[in-house]
């Protein structure tokens, strides 16, 4: 039996219910579930999940980040992807020795053939791009493939925990956001997200209001409406 409601905000150490089935981060006890952290609490009958709202990024195989070069180490690059672990960028035949292809197959994420290594690989310190985790290793450290250079524009960061309701399902509500503002947008799963061209101060407006109020019902409707109001000023 649940003792929360549905989008309830749990603390850790908070009894979620007995004899139930608890999902992410909380821990059964002779048949109590509590939860480890802070968190949005689903209920679905006797189902109950914990979405962490704070905590660092993760990184995960498969996971399309933006990060900030950190260091050229001789065409090894160190990438900053706001993550307590090393992210590591290297050309597709030196990523798993001898020349072997990568775990991502070497293939362009986009859909295309083989990618120009030379010319993907050219990045100085400082440079803004998005990349795709290809694997994460026994201690952590991730592996990029894909690498894209994002230019112009400016970079803001949210939490992590964030980024699937700012994407919203089937992308609906990045793509309201992109919609009402004309603005570029690419979100990072680690919640670093480049904005580039059309009214990209109300989009970063609108991003950070998704950040703020992603527990809430309703708010899709509160998008629309904050972006017609805007745009209309």
């Amino acid at each position: 039996m649940s003792n929360i409601k549905d989008r309830e905000i749990v603390l850790p150490g908070q009894l979620l219910g007995e004899r139930v089935r608890c999902e992410g981060p909380c821990t059964n006890e002779d048949g109590k579930a509590y939860s480890l952290v802070k968190g949005l609490a689903r209920v679905d009958r006797d189902n109950i999940s914990v979405i962490p709202l704070d905590g660092p990024y993760m990184p995960k195989s498969g996971d399309i980040i933006i990060g900030v070069v950190d260091m050229d180490l001789g065409g090894v690059y160190s990438i900053d992807i706001k993550s307590a672990y090393k992210c590591i960028l290297k050309p597709l035949r030196d990523r798993r020795g001898g020349g072997g292809r990568d775990r991502g197959g070497g293939r362009d994420r986009r859909g295309g053939g083989r990618r120009d290594e030379e010319e993907e690989m050219d990045f100085k310190a400082g440079d803004i791009i998005s990349a795709k985790i290809a694997y994460v290793d026994e201690v952590k450290e991730a592996k990029l493939m894909g690498p894209r250079k994002l230019e112009g524009g400016y970079m803001i960061q949210v939490k992590p925990q964030r980024v699937p309701r700012i994407i919203g399902k089937q992308k609906s509500m990045i793509n309201l956001i992109r919609d009402g503002t004309g603005s570029n947008i690419s979100v990072g799963q680690n919640g670093l997200i480049w904005v580039s061209g059309g009214k990209s101060a109300l989009a970063v407006e609108a991003l950070k209001k998704v950040e703020a109020e992603a527990h809430t019902s309703g708010l899709t409707d509160r998008i629309t409406e904050f972006l017609k109001t805007r745009s209309n000023m």
